[in-house]
């Protein structure tokens, strides 16, 4: 993971006629591989960058954290080029 970042999000789902609130932690990672393997919560994944994963996002708060992130780590490339984790 890199260092540094994390978000939480609160938010209801409707589920079975109930409506449950549902906590979700963000961190930021890197990988060298393009596989990825998904929860029963999800129906596909895909690499994006920034500005098509901004376009996809359908709820404000979703790209609240996506820019919160991109903030994070530009701040951290500014602060040192070399940093694990910088946008490259």
């Amino acid at each position: 993971s890199v260092p540094g970042f994390a978000v939480r999000s609160r938010y209801r789902v409707a589920r079975g006629g109930r409506s449950l609130e549902k906590t979700v932690d963000y961190f930021l990672g890197r990988t060298n591989v393009s596989s990825v393997r998904i929860s029963n919560e999800h129906d596909r994944a895909e690499w994006l960058d920034l500005r098509q994963a901004r376009a996809k996002l359908t709820h404000a708060e979703s790209r609240r954290i996506l820019d919160e992130a991109d903030a994070f780590l530009e701040a951290r490339q500014r602060a040192d080029p070399r940093a694990r984790g910088a946008k490259e």
